[in-house]
């Protein structure tokens, strides 16, 4: 390890980017990638020279794609540095020809193998630091990348030195995951080779660099240098630009974390967001409370674009109640009339049903007859009781309420039954009249998920009672035939409604 030339040295930076290293991940060995490139030899390099001199221990990984004809001789020249340089290595061999066909394209598939070979190799050797050699040309890059595509302030700002959440490990559902750290964000590409000349260091060569039907290729060889030619100095001044936009955004996630306080809560792995505490946020907050309430849902906001954002952001504010968007990757936000709910498209309503603390069908088709004294068994606990009321069990004085009611014993076996609501379904209210069920409903604010699963006692065809409701026309029962209580049990207790009771 002798430097053959004086050139900028890398350690120092190397030194000061692991200021942004907890001490716990900077206390285990460093895992670090190298495919053999100028980046990763000089950050493998760098990290060697540290390690000798006190630094963390070091462990490095190197995945052969078998999608060249050189891969092989590459893994070989990584494993004779690492030898050289006493570095413990792992390679890991990929079928490449599998990756070729993969759906989401080469490019894609080769980065999501590599990232599950990085977090098993990390979980193996115990790091919790993976170690990568982006540098500031990277950086801007991918600035461009994602200004073509519209991207927002999150997809400008550059890189953090260490991330620990919101990427591709989250993405896949990889845990344990290590933090990815890059201490060459702040490092030009020129400077990195200038290194590799000072120490001797021969990069491997990847002929599929120079393919400018590759997208960031085509940045690379093309657009920026393009640019550089009219604006002098252009890709200094947009990576200079990327970090004072990462300190914009860092501002304004604070502030939509004081916007979350305000607007959400979660609930039953639902997200609840006060429609209108949401209102009175600025649109830049909105749309990231959206994002927000999807991180808590995915773990990780990539695949979420504009577009969807911004419906769901119009939806919330002024939305028709009971509206429903969809969010891609199998999310749903659903508008009530006080608040939105983002949740799982699949599970969204019988997750709902069972917030609303009510006695509900499974089936909404479901229909029992009474035909004597038992137990029917509704959802999630729920359940209705038939007994016959003797001497020592008086009636209420009311009639009935919405948790339990008196009907006299059925004199034929479909007499009574508890049914959902069928579409023409009336109800009887006092100084109304007769009434759509439906109607009342929506007066009541049920909601729509709800409507068809609620237990309906139904006498001859009229509706006298919605279990958990209301009572609609109490049943006659005389001294001189035997009553039946029809009561709601809640994991088999009575359950009268009050605050105790509640599930």
């Amino acid at each position: 390890m002798e430097q053959t030339s004086p050139a900028p040295d890398l350690l120092p930076q190397l030194r000061a980017a692991a200021a942004a290293l907890t001490a716990t991940e900077r206390a285990a060995p460093v895992l670090v990638g190298v495919s053999g490139g100028p980046d990763s030899l000089a950050l493998l390099h760098a990290l060697a020279r540290w390690s000798r001199a006190g630094g963390p221990a070091l462990h490095a990984i190197h995945v052969n794609h078998h999608l060249r004809l050189e891969a092989d001789a590459d893994a070989a020249q990584v494993r004779a540095w690492c030898t050289a340089w006493d570095v413990p290595l792992t390679a890991c061999d990929l079928a490449g020809e599998m990756l070729r066909h993969a759906p989401g394209g080469l490019e894609q598939a080769a980065r999501v193998a590599r990232y599950q070979a990085f977090a098993q190799i990390a979980a193996t050797v115990g790091a919790h630091v993976l170690a990568l050699g982006h540098h500031a040309d990277d950086q801007v890059e991918t600035l461009v990348l994602h200004l073509a595509r519209g991207a927002g302030l999150a997809g400008l700002a550059a890189w953090p030195v260490a991330r620990r959440d919101n990427d591709l490990f989250d993405q896949l559902g990889l845990r344990p995951r290590p933090a990815v750290w890059r201490p060459w964000l702040t490092v030009r590409r020129a400077t990195i080779l200038a290194y590799c000349r000072a120490w001797n260091l021969t990069p491997l060569h990847d002929a599929s660099n120079g393919d400018l039907a590759l997208r960031r290729n085509a940045v690379r060889h093309d657009i920026l240098p393009t640019i550089e030619r009219h604006f002098p100095g252009a890709t200094t001044a947009l990576a200079r630009g990327a970090r004072l936009l990462a300190d914009d955004e860092a501002f304004l996630v604070g502030q939509t974390e004081e916007a979350w306080r305000r607007c959400a809560s979660i609930s039953g792995g639902l997200v609840l967001l006060d429609r209108a505490a949401f209102r009175t946020e600025h649109r830049a907050l909105q749309r990231r409370l959206v994002r927000r309430a999807w991180l808590a849902l995915r773990g990780f906001t990539v695949g979420l674009t504009a577009e969807p954002v911004v419906a769901a952001c119009d939806a919330i504010v002024a939305g028709r109640t009971g509206g429903r968007w969809l969010l891609p990757q199998g999310v749903a936000v659903l508008v009530e009339r006080t608040r939105a709910v983002v949740g799982p498209a699949a599970t969204l309503d019988e997750r709902l049903r069972r917030e609303l603390g009510l006695p509900l069908f499974d089936d909404p088709a479901q229909s029992v007859p009474l035909t004597g004294p038992g137990v029917i068994p509704l959802s999630a606990g729920w359940g209705i009781s038939i007994a016959p009321v003797d001497d020592a069990d008086t009636l209420p004085d009311a009639p009935g309420t919405p948790w339990a009611i008196p009907i006299p014993a059925p004199a034929t076996a479909d007499q009574w039954c508890l049914r959902g609501w069928h579409a023409g379904d009336r109800v009887v209210l006092p100084g109304v009249g007769t009434r759509k069920l439906q109607d009342w409903f929506v007066d009541r604010h049920v909601p729509r998920y709800a409507r068809r699963h609620i237990v309906l006692l139904v006498a001859d065809g009229r509706v006298c009672w919605a279990a958990g409701l209301a009572v609609f026309q109490s049943p006659e029962c005389r001294p001189d035939q035997a009553t039946w209580r029809v009561r709601v049990f809640y994991n088999g207790q009575p359950h009268s409604g009050d605050a105790a009771s509640e599930p």
